[in-house]
């Protein structure tokens, strides 16, 4: 075999053990579908005031990082509900631990007008009123 063939074959091998190792670590790094829909269900509790229920939450990373919620319904007499909602981060933000987002998609929306009168949103703190 060829010099050159030898040298292919190792980038190629070590190539394919780095992508192996770094989705590896991935897995293990990021959340189940299971805990991301525990933590958002808590999370929108916590910020609109009233229980919150989540079917399912699932997030991928190719061919862009996002994560889809199915079924998000509000727990009051007319309830906020949404059939799936889809948001891509930015992901050199999530590199430095921010969340920001670059779009959302939502499918199937229903708000009613009276539905806003039993929620109490609270406003994330950001870090420029916390430096004031």
């Amino acid at each position: 075999m060829n010099a050159w063939k030898k040298w292919a074959v190792r980038f190629c091998v070590a190539t394919v053990a780095v992508l192996c190792t770094v989705m590896f670590v991935l897995t293990w790094w990021l959340p189940s579908d299971e805990e991301l829909a525990m933590r958002l269900t808590a999370l929108a509790d916590e910020r609109f005031g009233v229980a919150v229920s989540i079917r399912s939450v699932g997030w991928s990373l190719l061919p862009t990082p996002s994560v889809t919620v199915h079924d998000f319904r509000t727990q009051q007499e007319q309830p906020v509900s949404i059939a799936k909602l889809t948001a891509y981060p930015n992901v050199r933000m999530l590199l430095q631990r921010k969340l920001v987002l670059e779009a959302v998609e939502i499918d199937g929306a229903v708000v009613p007008r009276d539905a806003f009168r039993t929620l109490r949103v609270k406003p994330q703190a950001t870090e420029a009123a916390a430096g004031a």
